[in-house]
């Protein structure tokens, strides 16, 4: 969990609930794999999962590097079809930006008003997005 936290940038420290759950699921998968080490278990790369790896290196491989990396452990529920939907990969991309954010405020590296002012960014395409979808509600309403 430590490592996670240090890699990700400090922008997540995952919880036991959902790290081992997570090992177990990636262990399934041929990805890593257990091994039982006295009262601890150490979990072991595969090549599938190295493969894993390189291949969502090189679809980040013109991004900063702090995004070439903090996206191999935001958590899953992020993942959600990227690479398949364009606004899915807008979402995933503002999360990256966001936990950056996050991180650089926290760590006293950004001003505050840097998150001040992406908080206002935030809240105004909010309320265009609530816009965007009360009009199509309406036409929708309309056309029934």
């Amino acid at each position: 969990m430590d490592e996670v936290e240090s890699k990700s940038l400090g922008c997540w420290r995952p919880s036991p609930g959902s790290v081992y759950p997570m090992l177990s699921y990636l262990e399934e998968k041929g990805y890593v794999r257990g091994k039982a080490e006295g009262a601890s278990r150490r979990y072991h790369l595969e090549a599938k999962g190295k493969e894993f790896i390189e291949s969502r290196k090189k679809s980040f491989g013109s991004e900063p590097s702090w995004a070439g990396r903090v996206h191999l452990f935001l958590p899953p529920w992020l993942d959600l079809g990227v690479g398949q939907d364009g606004l899915l990969r807008a979402f995933r991309r503002q999360s990256v930006q966001l936990f950056q954010l996050r991180h650089l405020t926290r760590a006293g590296e950004a001003p505050k008003e840097l998150e001040e002012k992406a908080t206002e960014i935030i809240e105004s395409a909010s309320k265009e997005l609530e816009s965007l979808l009360s009009k199509y509600k309406e036409g929708q309403s309309k056309a029934e």
